[in-house]
């Protein structure tokens, strides 16, 4: 089960925050880690197939969800549901200091997907795919996971969840 994924420069940020800042910091090293990655220019070169269709492209940051929330924010997508089956997938072609204000003003808002240089659809299945020889590893709700080339998908009904009548 998965809240969010990411690819790209939010997975390099909580990859380089190290256990013992985490103990001495708090959340606050993400910000200054991220600050830090924001002076970078990287960015990663990726295939996605979903709904039938594959798209080459370069992305900063690949974010999937299954829900409205993301990071605390739970109007992050009101569009998404935690039962609607859907992954909502966005990608970031460039992030840049001068962008952050403007995204996180639509991320907070609940309309990311808006904002100018984001593309966001949803679909049942991805394949994500590296097109270059780095590694590029993913995070499933801020902890390490897989590297590309996977596929996520939905699985409607997974999980039944009994309630007793009050």
């Amino acid at each position: 089960m998965v809240s969010s994924l990411t690819l790209g420069r939010l997975a390099d940020i909580a990859r380089n925050v190290k256990d013992e800042e985490k103990k001495k910091f708090g959340k606050i090293i993400y910000l200054i880690k991220g600050f830090k990655e924001l002076y970078s220019n990287h960015s990663y070169k990726l295939k996605l197939t979903a709904n039938g269709r594959s798209k080459a492209f370069r992305a900063q940051i690949l974010l999937i969800t299954t829900t409205n929330s993301v990071g605390g924010f739970i109007s992050f997508n009101p569009e998404a549901s935690y039962d609607d089956d859907y992954l909502h997938v966005f990608w970031l072609k460039r992030f840049s200091p001068l962008s952050l204000i403007t995204y996180l003003r639509y991320f907070v808002t609940g309309n990311l997907k808006n904002a100018s240089g984001v593309r966001y659809f949803k679909t049942k299945s991805v394949k994500i795919e590296g097109l270059s020889d780095q590694t590029i590893e993913a995070r499933i709700d801020g902890d390490p996971a897989m590297c590309v080339p996977f596929t996520v998908q939905t699985q409607p009904d997974f999980l039944q969840v009994i309630v007793p009548k009050t």
